[in-house]
């Protein structure tokens, strides 16, 4: 595992540590970050450090002027920090112009996840721990044999291998996050949308019960007014009937009797009966009303003249 991934898998990581005493400690991020490199534990306080690592994994170089530690080296304080237990961090990069080192460090402060921070001054360093199997040509020993370049060639391309797939895994992590992210929305959006349909659905049964009830209720009256309706058009004309009936019967006893008026009244009643006849004529198939009225005026007519000619006031012809 190279050091950005390293950093980028602990930085803020709370607890970090591969026993129970260091984690959280600046020596358990240490101790992880040997552990990645594939190299044995090293004991002891963070003062120890130095002096317990094996030579035949790491280079011991002393803090000395004008020397600077290179990207994955272990950094070692004496017990002047930690009260009394020391420091450890793993150099990120060091600038011999400005004189400073950039470490990944945890616990300091005291309870503080690993963070990325620049000493700007080197006292109470001892020095730094260079791995053999950090890159570069410059860790390897000089006397090295061949088979230590093949054992380093095959930790250089495992250590690819295994940042590829670290990459893979994190864009896996990635996708499967935004995938479901999208699927609580869509799970969130079907929710909402199924509240609302249901809701809908049943405004929907509402508003079917009550067009249900005001359609009976409807039928019901017209039902109802139809059957008042034709009862009435049915009398209506039981009562027609009878009124053109007696019209009939009223206008021939008329006509009857002024035929009676003349026969015994004389011919001058003639008058009288012509009267008679232009009304009913006129009022003839209209209200019954109207009717009698006709029949009331022409018997009053002949009336009149059965009197005058009684008094001799008008004569027989």
């Amino acid at each position: 595992m190279t050091l950005k991934r390293f950093i980028k898998k602990y930085i803020g990581v709370r607890g970090v540590g591969n026993t129970k005493k260091n984690r959280g400690q600046c020596v358990g991020l240490v101790q992880v970050w040997i552990a990645a490199l594939g190299l044995s534990h090293i004991w002891g306080n963070a003062r120890d450090i130095f002096a317990n690592a094996s030579p035949n994994e790491y280079e011991k170089i002393e803090n000395s002027p004008n020397i600077y530690p290179i990207e994955g080296s272990i950094l070692c304080w004496n017990s002047t920090m930690g009260d009394g237990d020391g420091h450890t961090a793993i150099v990120v990069s060091s600038d011999p112009k400005k004189d400073t080192v950039e470490v990944f460090e945890s616990n300091n402060p005291l309870g503080n996840t690993p963070r990325i921070h620049t000493y700007f001054n080197w006292r109470g360093i001892i020095g730094w721990l260079k791995p053999y199997v950090l890159e570069g040509e410059e860790n390897i020993p000089s006397d090295s044999t061949g088979e230590c370049l093949i054992y380093k060639e095959r930790i250089e391309a495992l250590l690819e291998a295994e940042e590829s797939l670290e990459e893979k895994l994190d864009n896996s992590k990635i996708n499967e996050e935004k995938v479901v992210k999208k699927i609580n929305g869509l799970d969130k959006t079907y929710a909402g949308l199924k509240k609302t349909y249901a809701k809908e659905i049943k405004l929907l049964i509402e508003q079917r019960k009550e067009a249900q009830k005001d359609y009976t209720d409807l039928y019901a009256t017209f039902e109802k007014d139809s059957k008042t309706a034709f009862d009435t058009i049915q009398e209506l004309k039981k009562h027609l009937i009878n009124l053109q009936k007696g019209e009939t019967d009223m206008v021939k006893n008329t006509r009857d009797y002024m035929s009676d008026v003349v026969k015994y009244a004389g011919p001058s009643s003639a008058v009288a009966l012509a009267t008679s006849e232009i009304l009913v004529f006129l009022v003839g198939g209209l209200e019954p009303i109207k009717t009698a009225l006709a029949l009331v005026i022409g018997f009053s007519i002949n009336l009149l003249l059965v009197v005058l000619k009684s008094k001799g006031i008008i004569y027989k012809n």
